[in-house]
C-alpha cells in the first residue's frame, strides 16, 4: 500500500513539474541527469563491451516500484504519451544508480513525428526504451 502512495505522489509531482518548470530542473529534482544528444548511446563501447562498471541489481522494492510506475502510466489521465512522467518516476526510484533521462523522436508510418522519453543507467540498462526512437 505504501508503494502505491509513494508512486502516486511521484506521478503527481512529475505532472506538476513538467507543466511548470524547465525539464532539466525537473530531471535533477527526480534524481536524473538530462542526457545530451551527443552522449546518447555512448554507454556501450565497440564490440558490445560496457564502458562503465556493472551496477548492482535492482532491489525487490525498486523493481516493484518500477513495475508500479509502468502500471500508473497505462492509467494516468494526462492524455497521450505519459512516457516523460513515467521516466521521471522511474529515475527517482532508481536514483541511487545515477539514471539519465533520454529524449528522442521517431516518424510514424503516416509521416508525423512522435516523441518518447526513457531512463538509462550508466551500465546500459534501459527502462522504457523504444528501439524505433532516435535519441536527440
Amino acid at each position: 500500500m505504501i508503494d502505491l502512495v509513494v508512486v502516486g505522489g511521484l506521478w503527481t509531482a512529475a505532472e506538476v513539474g513538467v507543466r511548470t518548470l524547465p525539464l532539466a530542473r525537473v530531471a535533477r529534482a527526480f534524481g536524473a541527469e538530462l542526457a545530451a544528444g551527443s552522449d546518447a548511446g555512448a554507454l556501450v563501447a565497440p564490440e558490445g563491451r560496457a564502458s562503465a562498471p556493472a551496477l548492482p541489481p535492482l532491489t525487490v522494492a525498486e523493481a516493484d516500484r518500477v513495475a508500479l510506475a509502468e502500471a500508473f502510466g497505462r492509467r494516468w489521465p494526462s492524455g497521450p504519451g505519459p512516457c516523460l512522467r513515467q521516466a521521471l518516476v522511474t529515475a527517482h526510484v532508481l536514483r541511487r544508480l545515477r539514471p539519465r533521462l533520454h529524449l528522442g523522436v521517431a516518424r510514424t508510418d503516416a509521416g508525423s513525428l512522435w516523441a518518447h522519453a526513457w531512463v538509462e543507467l550508466p551500465d546500459g540498462r534501459a527502462f522504457g526504451r523504444d528501439e524505433r526512437v532516435l535519441p536527440f
